[in-house]
């Protein structure tokens, strides 16, 4: 397409053109190359900190230390804002549900009383997400918490990694998390009313 501009004539300009266009040819395959090599690196990195998240999610049997968990290392995987909640009654989702976990590219979302609960359709508590909006637009994708049959509660990620496969197995694991640590927490309750029960028999 450029060839008529340099006239069949101007051979020295025809030939700068064309040593040009070889060194531009180089340049992008060179940039190219940079580009996929830091991609690699990328995915390496998220890899390796799905791995950690995922280790350090094992192991916690604790609902507010698994939303500690969340809020310290999601970020390192470009996941700048999240907001996690919890069914109140399992077997009627759409009712209420309660907000264990908020949090955006400033930092940890501090939650009032009024921010806790809130029905469930609505996603989000009313003017959470106007009062800790940032400086321009963001998109958010929804994952359901769920263990086998039974609907735990939703998680909302701010986009960061364009990979989507990346929030399912977040969504996973942080489903079966939760559901030990509720399961823990059921089996501490039940300890204590045997243990209180126990106590009461003695003094009768």
């Amino acid at each position: 397409h450029m060839l008529p501009c340099f006239g069949s004539a101007d051979a020295d300009a025809l030939h700068r053109a064309s040593d040009l266009w070889a060194q531009a040819w180089v340049l992008i395959g060179e940039a190219a190359q940079r580009t996929r090599g830091h991609r690699m690196v990328q995915e390496i990195q998220q890899t390796e900190t799905l791995r950690q998240i995922s280790r350090e999610l094992v192991t916690t049997f604790d609902v507010a230390e698994l939303a500690d968990v969340l809020a310290r290392e999601l970020p390192e995987i470009g996941v700048e804002r999240c907001y996690l909640a919890l069914y109140e009654n399992p077997r009627r989702p759409p009712e209420r549900a309660r907000l264990i976990l908020a949090y955006d590219e400033r930092g940890r979302i501090a939650l009032e009383a009024e921010d806790r609960v809130f029905p469930s359709r609505q996603l989000v508590p009313t003017g959470l997400l106007s009062r800790h909006i940032s400086d321009g637009p963001y998109s958010l994708v929804g994952e359901p918490l769920y263990f086998q049959k039974e609907q735990i509660g939703f998680v909302l990620f701010g986009i960061g990694p364009r990979d989507g496969a990346i929030y399912e197995v977040l969504s996973r694991q942080i489903s079966s998390s939760l559901k030990g640590a509720l399961l823990f927490n059921e089996t501490r309750r039940a300890q204590a009313a045997a243990e209180k029960a126990d106590r009461l028999k003695t003094r009768l």
